[in-house]
């Protein structure tokens, strides 16, 4: 395994540790206060402060693991070095 493929692993392995320190999650009200009135919010990402991990997508989190591990594998692939040719029979001296 050469350089840029390590590079890219470790990468990958950065990126499945923060999908879970933030994992999706449905739909979850949040109610924010904006000059003296309360505003009634959505949002999809909290991360360690989700209190109810109910709420978590985990369909949406297997796809994200699938999109990362096959870029990974591709890339993996792509970077990977030229093998040394021998030389046939017919060339040696």
């Amino acid at each position: 395994m050469n350089w840029k493929q390590k590079i890219v692993l470790c990468m990958s392995m950065i990126i499945v540790v923060l999908m879970l320190i933030f994992p999706p999650i449905g739909p979850f009200p949040v109610i924010v206060v904006v000059g003296g009135k309360e505003v009634h919010r959505y949002t999809q990402y909290l991360g360690l402060l989700v209190e109810d991990y109910g709420h978590i997508r985990f369909d949406l989190l297997a796809i994200q693991y699938i999109i990362v591990a096959v870029i990974t594998v591709g890339l993996i692939f792509m970077l990977r070095g030229k093998k040394d040719e021998k030389p046939k029979d017919d060339q040696k001296q």
